[in-house]
C-alpha cells in the first residue's frame, strides 16, 4: 500500500490523505503528543541544515499510530546520514 501523508493547508478542518510521490527524504519518527511535534521538526531540520542537504517543498507527516508520526524532510538525491 502507498504511504499517505497529511497535507498542510486549509481543508475545512479535515485531514486529507495523499499518495506520496517517490522522493529522497531524511526521516525522523516522533513518539508522543502531537503538541510536541515541533521538537522533532526542529531536530530533523537542524540535522538537514547542518549537512546542507535540504530541498524546498512540503514536509510530509506519515501518521503510524495515535502517538507516532514520521516526519519526512526532502533532501538532495544521494544524501546520506
Amino acid at each position: 500500500a502507498p504511504d499517505l501523508a497529511v497535507v498542510a493547508g486549509d481543508h475545512g478542518g479535515r485531514i486529507v490523505g495523499r499518495t506520496l510521490p517517490g522522493a529522497t527524504v531524511a526521516a525522523m519518527v516522533h513518539l508522543g503528543a502531537v503538541d510536541d511535534l515541533d521538537r522533532t521538526y526542529g531536530a530533523l531540520g537542524t540535522a538537514v541544515s547542518a549537512r546542507g542537504i535540504g530541498l524546498d517543498g512540503p514536509i510530509p507527516e506519515i501518521y503510524l499510530a495515535d502517538d507516532r508520526c514520521e516526519v519526512c524532510w526532502p533532501v538532495t538525491q544521494g544524501a546520506t546520514a
